[in-house]
């Protein structure tokens, strides 16, 4: 497994124009090459001053010098190896190669999904016909809202029909089972259904690999996938990671189909969303970005935080942008109820706004 803190590469390749590409995809996510093999022998007398242990190596089975023996040998060691096909390798004797990809976000996902362990890595294949919308949710900072708005939406949505799933992703703090009155929710395996058309897991550390299987097969049997991610900040950093609270973020960049940010006003906030506004837009993913203005307040005041909000977000082209107003009593009784707000007081304006958010995505 490659200490991914160093961010750093080999590349391996005879085609220069193939070789350039994945150089400079991968530079525009920071990593940095550190060395350019013409050939194997250079590869090998690069990897003898280095030190093998803990390279990630992009390798093309067009390199002058490679044969099939020699990638055995280095797959061996302590190296984690993108082996990219050139034409019908298995004819040549290789074997576990990938085709090359045809896009950066192709590159991309395949190195984001692969930097791990070889369990995970196989759950990150989805093999069956996709019918769930998968839309993930975070915060740009903590007590954005993210739990109570992945609760709502998601209720909304099964009220209207479809079939959901409520993913609980938070790595240290889940809260959907504790909102829910769902006990017990972390130490079963199976998804639970609390009411009609609504269904919830959560992921722990213990069963990340099975928790991983069982999200990538909910694509074919759910409408709507709603993951609750919580608040996220360094964004860049975790998606190069290896850490086990980092896996459904990148599952998400690579298989998601949206990707909602939701931000609170005040300096600190908007500090916060700025932040996280310019890493996403140097980060590479699949889903669309989109922003929620959170815990909007009526008046002149409220106004002037809006235009600050747009101005912050405006720049990434959002595919949505959707407010909430400030509604902390409907929320505060919900959560003492233990119920959606649906449940808790359907009038509610907060439930009233967030209603027809789930009415517009499903128009």
């Amino acid at each position: 497994m490659a200490d991914l803190s160093t961010q750093s590469a080999l590349t391996a390749i005879g085609d220069p124009a193939f070789e350039g590409f994945v150089a400079s995809t991968l530079y525009s996510q920071g990593w940095s090459i550190t060395y350019r093999a013409l050939d194997f022998r250079s590869l090998i007398e690069k990897l003898e001053t280095i030190g093998k242990q803990n390279q990630v190596l992009l390798i093309s089975t067009d390199l002058e010098g490679l044969t099939p023996e020699s990638i055995s040998k280095l797959q061996s060691q302590h190296l984690t190896i993108f082996l990219f096909s050139d034409g019908d390798d298995a004819s040549l004797g290789y074997s576990q190669t990938v085709a090359r990809p045809t896009s950066a976000l192709e590159l991309i996902a395949l190195v984001r999904g692969s930097l791990r362990t070889p369990m995970i890595r196989a759950q990150n294949e989805i093999s069956q016909k996709v019918r769930a919308k998968t839309i993930a949710i975070a915060g740009a900072q903590s007590s954005s809202g993210c739990t109570t708005f992945t609760i709502n939406i998601a209720s909304e949505l099964s009220l209207s029909g479809k079939k959901v799933l409520i993913v609980d992703a938070h790595a240290h703090s889940p809260a959907v089972a504790i909102l829910l009155g769902q006990r017990g929710l972390h130490s079963t395996q199976e998804v639970r259904s609390i009411s009609p058309n609504l269904f919830v897991i959560e992921i722990t550390q213990a069963n990340i690999e099975s928790d991983l299987a069982r999200l990538s097969g909910a694509l074919s049997t759910f409408d709507f996938v709603m993951i609750d991610l919580g608040a996220i900040s360094e964004l860049g950093e975790s998606l190069k990671g290896r850490r086990w609270e980092s896996e459904v973020l990148i599952w998400t960049t690579i298989h998601g189909d949206e990707f909602w940010v939701l931000s609170k006003s005040g300096l600190v906030a908007t500090e916060n969303l700025r932040k996280l506004a310019q890493e996403i837009s140097i980060n590479a993913m699949k889903p669309d970005v989109s922003f929620i203005h959170t815990m909007v307040q009526r008046g002149k005041s409220g106004k002037i935080r809006e235009e600050a909000f747009l101005t912050l977000v405006m720049p990434l082209r959002p595919k949505r942008i959707f407010s909430i107003p400030l509604d902390s009593r409907s929320a505060i009784n919900a959560e003492r109820e233990q119920t959606t707000l649906n449940e808790s007081n359907e009038r509610s304006l907060l439930r009233k706004s967030i209603a027809s958010i789930a009415g517009e995505i499903t128009s």
